[in-house]
């Protein structure tokens, strides 16, 4: 099961999930960001001034929103890859054509600068044949969630081998 998992780049749904490494490093990220602040506030309590205190005070207001909005995405992380997991267990590996169905672009905030760049999102639709009869699923995750995502450019208008799970009628997209 572990190795399917490996295997895939994403569903073809808005399940996706950010590989453990990633995590990982946020959580270090975190945890040093953390004990940095610690130690700031052992600082400030050794020499007290009531500016310093407000000043700590307002550190770990801050600290415990990152903290807190960490452990809301380490959450939200796990029960997406338990859905993709789930999915695994009945999924089949198959043959399939990724169609191109439409593509666009959005510009970056920096217009008219040298930093300006149009980032190109492709929404595709995968063609395949499952038990003798043809199916065909569009992307349904990315820009405002209407299939539109950056992944889908490499797989556009390709021959690509897929996931389906026919229990729960989704296609997940292999890597190539």
């Amino acid at each position: 099961m572990k190795n399917k998992l490996k295997e895939i780049v994403t569903p073809l749904s808005n399940i996706m999930c950010w590989p453990t490494k990633v995590m990982l490093i946020l959580g270090c990220v975190v945890i040093s960001f953390l004990f940095g602040i610690i130690v700031v506030n052992t600082i400030f309590f050794l020499d007290i001034e009531i500016g310093k205190i407000i000043g700590a005070i307002i550190i770990d207001i801050m600290v415990v929103a990152v903290t807190v909005v960490y452990f809301i995405f380490l959450k939200l992380n796990k029960e997406r890859r338990d859905r993709v997991i789930d999915l695994l267990h009945d999924a089949v590996e198959l043959e399939a054509f990724a169609e191109k169905v439409d593509e666009m672009y959005l510009e970056s905030r920096y217009k008219n600068s040298k930093y300006s760049k149009k980032i190109k999102l492709t929404k595709i639709r995968v063609k395949f044949e499952f038990n003798g009869q043809f199916h065909e699923k569009e992307s349904k995750l990315g820009w405002e969630k209407k299939g539109y995502h950056t992944i889908f450019n490499k797989y556009a208008d390709k021959h690509i081998n897929i996931f389906y799970s026919p229990k729960n009628d989704e296609v997940m997209l292999l890597k190539e």
